[in-house]
């Protein structure tokens, strides 16, 4: 959704770029003050999916499983047809993040997911 009067994209953009940068627990921070902000709505609940997201990679990075899968489900569940103004590709996110996060649902570790190429993606587009 493009916004040009909101800086709701400006926004999300700094939380994507913390968020394939690894600093996962930092892209949740600066989502959520946003979020909380926003009129009830399906912007809302996407940016809601992505802080689920940020949350679950990083309890999978402190080896909580149970936690990982709990906010996976809650981050497709709300990303699932989102349209947001974001510079990356939503898409490919979530599935660059399902094999790692899937395996924690199912009670299995698996290799963190490496986001680099997304932000070399977004930043080939941009």
């Amino acid at each position: 959704m493009n916004l040009p009067t909101s800086p709701l994209p400006l926004v999300l953009g700094d939380g994507a770029r913390l968020l394939l940068d690894g600093h996962w627990f930092e892209a949740h921070e600066r989502w959520e003050a946003d979020w909380r902000a926003l009129p009830p709505g399906p912007e809302k609940r996407a940016v809601q999916g992505l802080i689920h997201l940020a949350v679950a990679l990083e309890h999978r990075r402190r080896g909580s499983l149970r936690p990982a899968a709990g906010q996976w489900a809650k981050a497709k569940d709300k990303l699932e047809g989102a349209q947001l103004d974001l510079p990356l590709d939503l898409r490919a996110l979530l599935t660059v993040v399902a094999p790692c996060l899937d395996a924690a649902t199912e009670g299995r570790s698996a290799p963190l997911p490496d986001l680099a190429p997304l932000a070399a993606r977004s930043a080939d587009a941009g």
